[in-house]
């Protein structure tokens, strides 16, 4: 299964990829689709590995974080008006297969959102994640990099993470005014290097961070806002 160019548009926000980033964009351009990359101000051959690849990509000057490199990917796809977003991660820990389950999946039923859930949790906190997402959306791994949006749904849920969520804002609230998603199981490879988030501890304290903001935003329990 190929994808037409003007269909989907994958988008990988990207810091000090360089190891993973050329082969990861590779593997996508070979579904002959548009892939755009987020270079979020990194300090080694990131983008320049990217463009190589064949990626489009979009340079932040100064690192300005996951959210926001997520935010400026998704406004250009939207821009060029594409049918679909895929976000995908640049560290090759997720499969390029998982994309046209993606697709598949939104085409054969009509999906505005589709979610992929991980085989395993690299941190404590993302279980914790995980029962909030369950309770509250339904939903098994809000924390997947991987999600599928329709672009005329997403549209209306600008800006994508304004409460800097690591990323799961606009799906919240997707799922939250009662558009119809799915989730899907994906395998996640080991990483290869230093997660974004850094030391253990400090990725931990970011995901409490977003849950406790999730929480405090969305409540626990199901309820319309």
């Amino acid at each position: 299964m190929t994808l037409s160019r003007d269909f989907l548009a994958v988008v990988i926000p990207a810091y000090n990829e360089s190891s993973t980033i050329f082969s990861v964009v590779e593997r996508i351009k070979n579904l002959q689709t548009t892939v755009f990359v987020v270079d979020d101000g990194s300090v080694d051959k990131t983008g320049d590995l990217a463009s190589m690849a064949g990626a489009i990509v979009i340079t932040h000057k100064n690192n300005m974080g996951y959210e926001e490199a997520l935010e400026t990917g998704i406004k250009k796809s939207i821009e060029e008006k594409f049918e679909y977003i895929v976000t995908f991660d640049a560290d090759d820990q997720m499969n390029i297969d998982d994309i046209l389950s993606c697709v598949s999946l939104a085409k054969s039923e009509s999906l505005d959102l589709v979610v992929g859930v991980r085989s395993y949790y690299n941190r404590y906190s993302e279980y914790m994640l995980k029962l909030f997402g369950i309770v509250r959306f339904g939903l098994q791994d809000p924390l997947c990099g991987m999600k599928l949006y329709r672009v005329s749904v997403l549209r209306n849920f600008l800006p994508f993470d304004s409460l800097q969520l690591v990323g799961m804002e606009a799906a919240f609230r997707i799922i939250n005014s009662g558009y119809k998603f799915t989730q899907f199981n994906i395998n996640i490879n080991k990483r290869k290097g230093v997660s974004r988030y850094g030391s253990s501890l400090k990725g931990e304290f970011f995901i409490l961070k977003a849950l406790f903001k999730s929480i405090k935003f969305f409540g626990f329990f199901s309820k319309k806002i």
